[in-house]
């Protein structure tokens, strides 16, 4: 039990800290990572911008492969959809029957 009391005094403790650090300096967070990690303002910009690129073309390449396949699933289904259709009306409709004509088209005839 006392090593929660000790967690919850330590986390709050640290929340305090910096807090107090971020009202006293009243700099933003990206610039206190960067006087942390004390690195170079330019360096660092130019590795954030590299990292925004191949964040922004890794996403897009991501979709656009999301695409593809979404496009051959479909594609798919419209080709087993089409080969259905044709099925059925052969069915339906088969060589045979158009040979003969319709009793309607036979009374019309003999008129």
């Amino acid at each position: 039990m006392i090593f929660i009391y000790i967690l919850i005094i330590a986390s709050v403790g640290i929340l305090v800290l910096l807090f107090i650090e971020q009202y006293k300096t009243k700099k933003t967070l990206l610039q206190i990572v960067k006087n942390w990690c004390n690195i170079d303002s330019v360096l660092f910009e130019e590795k954030l911008e590299n990292t925004k690129k191949y964040i922004v073309k890794t996403t897009h390449d991501f979709f656009i492969f999301i695409k593809k396949k979404v496009m051959k699933i479909v594609n798919y289904v419209y080709l087993c959809g089409s080969k259905i259709k044709s099925f059925v009306r052969k069915t339906l409709h088969p060589q045979q029957d158009k040979q003969y004509s319709s009793e309607f088209i036979n009374k019309m005839k003999e008129k």
